[in-house]
């Protein structure tokens, strides 16, 4: 008992040190965000920095991806924010595995004859994929949905008479739906000019209307196929430059708006590091 009673005694002089240290520490500026100061749970406070008008705000450090619901797998965004704006953005790639053959390049990688009509379905089964992406990100899943089935039908095969009417009706509700066209203007406008991808110019909509224009059978019969090696390096040129570009794409949005460009540009990381291509830093 003796001992006990002993020990409680040392813990609360010890206790009562404790305190007035950091009673101490608080009057010499204890309350400065620059101090180093931790949340509970061994978090980080906020940083301060100018926002565009001159006023200090707190910064935040978010990370986007690699692994994030309806985002391009092995893409890394760590992103800063002031209030609910991204003031910076540093862009990574986590390379593929060695050995793996991207996913969609599938039919210009095969070696032996080539499948012209194969090459046309899996692009248009591509466009699907992306388009059911950005649908889903801008809140019309049920578009979402029927893009990703008739995605999965042309992958196996061609579609029926009954599956190209459902893609047509599907095109002609996506692309003339006003309400997706003024939630989508003026979203990440990319402007032509040298070294730019043609598919990438304009905004969100016109991306998205891109991907649907490549879902129409007449156009599918008589578009040419694209050599092997002009299809690939197109590809890969295409995501290198979204990487290197995204950004300043990013900076002022909001992340509402941030979600549907990555959306809308869909690089394939995939393609860009299996390809051999170096991963990019912006």
């Amino acid at each position: 008992m003796g001992h006990s009673a002993e020990h409680e005694h040392v813990e609360h002089a010890a206790e009562h040190e404790h305190m007035e240290h950091a009673a101490g520490g608080a009057a010499h500026g204890g309350h400065d965000h620059d101090m180093g100061m931790m949340m509970p749970g061994g978090l980080a406070m906020a940083d301060r920095a100018d926002d565009r008008d001159g006023l200090k705000l707190d910064v935040l450090t978010v990370p986007l991806g690699p692994v994030l619901a309806w985002w391009p797998a092995g893409l890394t965004v760590v992103t800063r924010w002031q209030g609910d704006i991204v003031c910076d953005a540093a862009v990574s790639v986590l390379a593929a595995p060695t050995g793996t053959a991207p996913f969609w390049l599938r039919p210009w990688l095969r070696a032996g004859s080539v499948d012209a009509d194969e090459r046309r379905r899996w692009r248009a089964a591509w466009a699907l994929d992306s388009a059911s992406t950005l649908l889903t990100v801008a809140g019309w899943s049920d578009t979402a949905t029927t893009a990703r089935r008739v995605r999965d039908d042309l992958l196996v095969g061609d579609l029926s008479g009954a599956g190209e009417v459902r893609m047509r009706r599907w095109a002609r509700r996506v692309a003339g739906s006003w309400v997706l066209r003024w939630s989508l203007r003026n979203v990440g406008r990319i402007a032509a000019g040298p070294g730019v991808p043609a598919e990438l110019v304009g905004d969100v909509h016109d991306r998205l209307l891109r991907w649907i224009a490549e879902t129409d059978p007449a156009r599918r019969r008589e578009e040419k196929p694209t050599e092997p090696d002009g299809f690939i390096d197109a590809q890969i040129g295409r995501c290198q430059w979204i990487v290197d570009t995204l950004p300043t794409l990013l900076a002022g949005t909001e992340l509402a708006e941030a979600r549907l460009i990555v959306a809308s540009l869909d690089p394939d990381i995939e393609v860009l590091t299996a390809a051999g291509s170096e991963a990019a830093h912006g």
